[in-house]
């Protein structure tokens, strides 16, 4: 009894092992006892395997579980690994932890992408607006697409829609997450018209319909006013004269509410 109790108390001085990234043959011969087999108490002198578990990424559960699938030094009674057994326990250790830093790689990457088309989209979208107005300058068309032919139109609404759907979408994103809609408060402030599909803007040229004959479309503007007690909203249009280029603006206010579906 006092022999086995002075080996306890000799196992207990020894040093932890905290060198990291040791190949399991070089950790294991720091480890072993002096029958050169490693057991339960020559495991918690594992600086590494100690620190996962004192961090929460490995419980003792865990390892308890690793250690009981690897076969056991013969003659020891299932309590001690020999070197080919504790070089296999390591490297399942290891394969743990490889899969979840791949598959959180995986998620990350998968991510990345999905937000790099969004911003692709986006980026597609307003060039596509810029490019329709740009010829529409050329030809003489009205502003903001009200007379875009049907392939244009049919473009611009297929990247609108895949805007939509994607999940970097903000309105997407909230509803997914069950936050509930939009605020106003993020809605609040000053909007330019770029481009409307609308049929009654088209038919008017515009949105108070005073554009057309002598006159045409300049722009559209929007002041969205939003408080606790006050949803206001302020159009403001611009109807430029086509002889001369004299411009006048028509202001339109009413208030506003959001709708969720």
């Amino acid at each position: 009894e006092e022999t086995e109790q002075v080996a306890q108390q000799q196992q207990q001085q020894l040093p932890m092992i905290t060198e990291t990234d040791l190949p399991p043959a070089v950790l294991f011969s720091q480890l072993a006892n002096e029958n050169y087999l490693v057991g339960q108490t020559e495991l918690e002198r594992w600086g590494e395997v100690q620190e996962m578990i004192s961090e929460g990424d490995l419980s003792q559960e865990e390892l308890d579980v690793l250690v009981g699938r690897v076969e056991k030094a013969p003659g020891t009674d299932g309590m001690y690994l020999d070197e080919e057994g504790f070089c296999t326990l390591a490297e399942a250790i290891d394969d743990l932890f490889e899969e979840v830093g791949d598959d959180a790689t995986d998620d990350d990457e998968q991510e990345e992408e999905e937000e790099d088309d969004f911003r692709e989209l986006k980026v597609e979208l307003l060039e596509l607006l810029e490019d329709i107005d740009k010829i529409g300058e050329e030809e003489g068309r009205l502003l903001c697409g009200l007379d875009c032919n049907e392939l244009e139109q049919e473009r611009v609404l297929e990247v609108v829609g895949e805007l939509e759907r994607e999940p970097y979408n903000e309105v997407v994103a909230v509803s997914s997450t069950g936050g509930g809609a939009v605020s106003k408060e993020e809605l609040v402030g000053d909007w330019e018209l770029l481009y409307s599909s609308s049929s009654t803007m088209k038919y008017n040229e515009g949105l108070s319909g005073l554009a057309g004959g002598l006159t045409r479309f300049g722009g559209l503007k929007q002041k969205i006013i939003g408080t606790k007690y006050l949803s206001d909203v302020e159009y403001t249009e611009q109807v430029i004269g086509k002889l001369g280029g004299k411009s006048y603006e028509v202001k339109i206010t009413g208030d506003w509410d959001m709708k969720t579906e």
